[in-house]
């Protein structure tokens, strides 16, 4: 059985197709344009990484020492982050700073891999 094009893939080649017809459109639809190609663009990254949630939520238990069988969402676990963050409950620890590096690392080559490069 054949599965292609991906998601991903069909994103990329509307994305490119969309491209070739920016310059033809009114200047004043031009930036709307472009900003549809950059959403493409974080879709299909997205599509691509679609393990990021998962790798978060292991990272999240990882820093509060739970097991894989801990039933706590993500978004239990962020808002508990954030909340001790502001608390200044994780101030100098080295593992919940390599935590939030590597989150926001993963989300950086999603949302504007571009960043990363300079």
């Amino acid at each position: 059985m054949n599965n292609r094009p991906l998601g991903a893939e069909l994103l990329n080649t509307a994305r490119e197709t969309l491209k070739g017809l920016v310059n033809d459109l009114p200047r004043e639809k031009q930036y709307e344009a472009l900003m549809v190609l950059n959403a493409m663009a974080i879709a299909a990254r997205e599509m691509t990484n679609a393990d990021e949630a998962n790798l978060q939520l292991e990272g999240l238990k990882k820093l509060y020492e739970t097991d894989e069988h801990d039933e706590s969402s993500l978004l239990e676990l962020s808002r508990r982050l954030a909340r001790d963050i502001r608390q200044q409950k994780f101030d100098n620890d080295s593992e919940a700073y390599t935590f939030l590096i590597e989150t926001a690392t993963r989300k950086l080559r999603v949302s504007n891999p571009k960043y990363l490069k300079g």
